[in-house]
């Protein structure tokens, strides 16, 4: 094992001691780094969340409230009615969760076929309750999702509005087996 001699020593010191220089002064400047990132993650997933609530999930929720949705079958309503619905959905669909924005494509196929058998088409007979039971998941889904983004944003925890009524739903369900 060789050991280093005073004078090979004195020669690499200050590169050595450079070199430490250089290594702490730039570790506050990458943790400084780093939380900034972090910082900037967390505000713009915040925003993202506040844009999904204001744009899709409050409008909806305040459409459904304001018609109140638990009193009426959904296939009973007239056409101006439904398609509120329909444009809520349609128009804000990049703003809804994963699992509502699975859902929507049967609700849109189902609602056309409503609209065949209201004007006459009895072979979208079954349409309609389908068409209930369709509008009462997508509902439950929207409003678990509102739930969890108000608890995401700190906003005060509303409490569940009336969901559509269970009996049409039992009933949609047993003439669908039919």
């Amino acid at each position: 094992m060789d050991v280093v001699s005073i004078t090979e020593w004195s020669a690499v010191a200050p590169f050595v001691f450079e070199l430490i220089r250089i290594i702490v002064s730039a570790v506050p400047l990458l943790v400084a780094f780093w939380l900034g990132q972090l910082s900037s993650s967390s505000t713009r997933k915040s925003e993202v969340a506040k844009t999904r609530f204001e744009k899709f999930y409050l409008p909806y929720m305040q459409t459904y409230c304001k018609g109140m949705m638990w009193e009426v079958r959904f296939s009973e309503l007239n056409p101006g009615t439904r398609a509120v619905f329909l444009a809520l959905l349609m128009e804000n669909y990049h703003y809804a969760s994963n699992d509502l924005q699975s859902k929507i494509p049967d609700f849109y196929t189902t609602w056309f076929e409503l609209d065949r058998y209201l004007n006459g088409d009895v072979r979208y007979i079954s349409s309609a309750p389908r068409m209930d039971a369709l509008f009462y998941d997508l509902t439950c889904t929207a409003f678990s999702e509102y739930i969890s983004l108000c608890k995401r944003l700190k906003l005060p925890q509303p409490s569940m509005p009336p969901l559509p009524n269970e009996v049409y739903l039992k009933e949609s369900r047993e003439s669908e087996t039919v």
